[in-house]
């Protein structure tokens, strides 16, 4: 045995001057190939950009401070590659993309996710209540003060509000209404789907009232009604409820005849419309959470990581310039 580990000692001291170089090539290829392949996704992104008439030469200088802005938590080629499905959105102005994208990358990092689905949802919700780019930020602190008032994060509010936002904005349904309600449900522990589902269903059920439901609505005297949800607001409309005794579990089958629409009420009206207040009051005041948590969640080590990742990108993508 001593022998054989003699034996193996010597070949590695003699196969050493061999074998450093090789290493060294190696690092040198494996760096070429990540240089040539960030190289490669910047001109893809900047050709795909331009076809949507954006100014890439006016853009990027502004993705690269932007960068620095956020942290290194996006590299500047990160964020050309987002700013495809922001200006498709019809928020191609650099000022514009610029709003979005700082807006949803601070979402993202804070609230563990992924820009392109931050961004997303905050396109679709400026465009369900047609909100300009300016607004971005308050909406992004909205959705993380849901993810710290309900049991959702930000990535599971973000792969679901496009399908909700636009139902709820044309009932006049305000999104710190919606935002309200989604974290109280998820909080009494509603899986996030069936959240999501249960209250479109209940804005349904508002909407368009079956004969049932317009029967006992007249009955206790409330309005229950279309007209009602847009001047009063989903809250006003349970509080009438609450008020004048159209809570209990055989009224609230009539008014919602679904049992998603249930799954979602009764976890609202079971405090009488406590919690929801108090998260409504919650959205209101949640300016700068989303820089706050993105400050938090930037300062682990896999923050500490992604800065050197985009110190990189951004390097060689400027040397390109």
């Amino acid at each position: 045995a001593k022998v054989a580990a003699g034996g193996f000692a010597t070949l590695q001291a003699a196969l050493a001057p061999i074998i450093a170089p090789l290493i060294g090539i190696g690092a040198v290829i494996g760096g070429l190939t990540a240089s040539f392949g960030i190289l490669s996704k910047q001109d893809f992104s900047e050709a795909k950009i331009k076809t949507l008439g954006v100014e890439v030469d006016q853009l990027t200088p502004k993705l690269s401070t932007l960068s620095d802005q956020l942290s290194g938590q996006a590299s500047a080629l990160d964020l050309l590659a987002a700013s495809y499905d922001v200006a498709s959105a019809g928020f191609g102005e650099t000022a514009e993309l610029i709003d979005v994208l700082k807006a949803s990358q601070l979402g993202a990092t804070g609230g563990f996710s992924e820009l392109a689905t931050v961004a997303d949802a905050t396109t679709s919700v400026l465009n369900a209540y047609g909100l300009s780019s300016d607004k971005a930020a308050k909406l992004v602190d909205g959705f993380i003060q849901t993810q710290n008032d309900g049991k959702i994060v930000v990535d599971q509010y973000a792969q679901q509000i496009g399908r909700l936002a636009p139902i709820a904005a044309g009932a006049g349904v305000g999104i710190d209404e919606l935002n309200a309600a989604i974290s109280t449900v998820t909080a009494t522990g509603v899986p996030v789907e069936s959240t999501f589902a249960g209250l479109r269903q209940t804005i349904a059920a508002i909407q368009k009232p079956t004969s049932e439901a317009a029967r006992a609505a007249k009955e206790l005297g409330i309005d229950f009604s279309a007209t009602a949800l847009s001047t009063k607001g989903l809250g006003g409309v349970l509080e009438e409820l609450v008020a004048k005794g159209g809570a209990s579990e055989e009224m609230l089958a009539k008014f919602f005849g679904s049992v998603e629409a249930r799954t979602a009420v009764l976890p609202l009206l079971n405090d009488q419309l406590v919690s929801f207040n108090k998260n409504l009051e919650n959205q209101a005041n949640s300016q700068g959470n989303a820089e706050r948590a993105a400050f938090t969640a930037g300062n682990t080590i896999n923050g500490q990581l992604k800065r050197l990742s985009s110190a990189f990108t951004n390097l060689v993508a400027d040397g390109s310039e």
